[in-house]
């Protein structure tokens, strides 16, 4: 049997809290003994300070050396956006002037971009981009219909730019130009 430092330290105390102890037969305090271990591990001499020798048999102890896991970080890796199923399409046209001021729109000066796609997985999530010669907006989150459709007017607006196009997972819409057209 191999003997580990838990396993010392616990027959230490073991023999440490005999010290001082009571027996029930008797309120004298009992004699401390010392544990002689034997190496099988299976049989042990008992020897107190009177000097009697007694034989006992301890149960056999199994220890298990476990290896903890390997802790290893989280992984960093992107997981890719959905792709656009094959015969899916997309299509803008300029949608109802924006209802309230945002930045430099006005209701007056800017216009949403109407999308309609078609050809999606019913229900499939979707990322969805607007662009423009002055810069992107989005990514937004959508879902398909219960069809594979999707149809949003309120998603992206703008106002005087040109080259507005959308895509939605990899999928372009066509390009209007200018966009102000008012």
């Amino acid at each position: 049997m191999r003997t580990t430092p838990r396993l010392a330290s616990a027959a230490l105390l073991g023999a440490a809290l005999l010290v001082g102890c009571t027996s029930a037969a008797n309120s004298q305090p009992t004699q401390p003994t010392t544990l002689a271990t034997g190496s099988s591990g299976t049989t042990s001499s008992i020897v107190s300070p009177t000097g009697s020798t007694g034989t006992t048999t301890q149960p056999t102890a199994t220890v298990v050396d476990t290896v903890p896991a390997e802790i290893t970080e989280p992984s960093t890796t992107v997981l890719p956006t959905s792709t656009a199923p094959a015969g899916a399409s997309v299509t803008i046209a300029r949608g109802g002037f924006i209802t309230k001021d945002h930045g430099s729109c006005t209701p007056i000066s800017c216009k949403y971009v109407q999308i309609t796609a078609t050809g999606w997985t019913p229900k499939q999530p979707l990322s969805v981009t607007c662009y423009s010669d002055s810069g992107s907006s989005g990514p937004y989150p959508k879902f398909a219909d219960s069809s594979g459709n999707l149809s949003a007017a309120t998603t992206c607006f703008f106002g005087n730019v040109t080259h507005v196009y959308v895509e939605i997972d990899g999928a372009k819409s066509n390009v209007v130009t200018p966009w102000k057209d008012w």
